[in-house]
């Protein structure tokens, strides 16, 4: 039964996913039908997979919202029920889990930034003047929001998506030099258009070869196990000598020490220092000496050194007892 939930989750998971890929073209051919009018069927089958896609993604978007509302109001935080949530994260997470916990809302900008891009490419094509001067609008917009809020979770992220969106205005106003509203010489037109051409495509190059690199770390990636030493199985590993390299136990030893050293015995329990009593002071000094014997009340404790290690024990000798006269 969890099986089959899991494969229906992953199912939708998956459709979402399509309808996010291909919504950009959805929208910009979908849109540009109702222009174009080939026949009455092709309009109805765009504009039908148009809108699906469209309340699909919305209503993606709103259960993402929904969750992360809901994460805040528990926890203070959108990202708790969102990454700890395995359907959310199976069926939506594809929406957010590129973005920062902060910045999960992003997703709209994108969602409207795609939109409208659809509508003027479908719905402008008439007026190129128009289409280049609302596609410079809306680069810019969006050039603007991604520089300033850098939604992606590190730091390479951001720079491709900024350097994304600076080709993207760059492209924009080649568009508007491509209109002829400027009046330019032909030849500047040619080289402007060559220019448009090369920085695309290097930008391509480049983001090809990074994605191939990435593959390719993938691939090879060894076990993280094999990064660090192993802890040899002695009793010297476990122990902490002077001048000698810091283990992954030392610093639990360290805590180990200070805790004891705040601590002491009191009847059965382990009382802190600050409420102790007289009486529990004269039962030991020592906060690792055990506690007294109820059947030899007297037994002193001397040090005897280990040879192994560097640090004194103390070992409980029975007392002989004196002769009765």
């Amino acid at each position: 039964m969890v099986v089959s939930s899991d494969w229906k989750d992953f199912m939708r998971g998956s459709l979402y996913r399509l309808a996010s890929i291909g919504y950009p073209q959805i929208c910009a051919l979908g849109l540009w039908e109702l222009i174009h009018q080939d026949s009455a069927a092709e309009i109805v089958l765009a504009v039908c997979m148009w809108l699906t896609m469209t309340v699909v993604l919305c209503w993606a978007i709103f259960k993402v919202f929904q969750r992360a509302r809901l994460s805040r109001t528990l926890r203070q935080n959108p990202a708790y029920v969102l990454y700890s949530d395995p359907i959310c994260l199976t069926r939506w997470g594809f929406l957010y889990v590129n973005y920062k916990a902060q910045a999960y809302y992003f997703m709209v900008p994108l969602f409207f930034y795609t939109l409208a891009k659809g509508c003027v490419i479908a719905f402008a094509q008439s007026n190129a003047l128009a289409q280049s001067i609302v596609l410079l609008i809306i680069e810019t917009a969006f050039l603007v929001a991604t520089c300033v809020i850098r939604p992606y979770m590190n730091k390479t992220a951001n720079i491709f998506a900024i350097i994304a969106a600076v080709l993207n205005f760059l492209s924009a106003i080649f568009f508007l030099f491509f209109t002829n509203v400027f009046n330019v010489p032909q030849l500047v037109g040619g080289v402007m258009e060559v220019l448009f051409f090369f920085l695309n495509a290097v930008f391509m190059l480049a983001l090809l070869v990074f994605f191939l690199l990435v593959f390719y770390n993938v691939i090879t990636l060894k076990e993280p196990a094999v990064q660090y030493t192993s802890l040899a199985d002695n009793r010297s590993s476990t122990i902490l000598v002077e001048n000698r390299r810091i283990t992954e136990l030392q610093p639990l030893e360290k805590n180990l020490e200070i805790e004891d050293a705040h601590m002491t015995p009191s009847g059965n329990m382990w009382a802190p220092a600050s409420m102790r009593s007289q009486s529990d002071e004269d039962i030991t000094e020592a906060p690792h000496q055990p506690l007294p014997n109820a059947s030899q009340p007297t037994l002193p404790s001397i040090a005897i050194s280990d040879s192994d290690s560097s640090r004194s024990r103390r070992y409980d000798v029975p007392r002989q007892e004196e002769p009765l006269v």
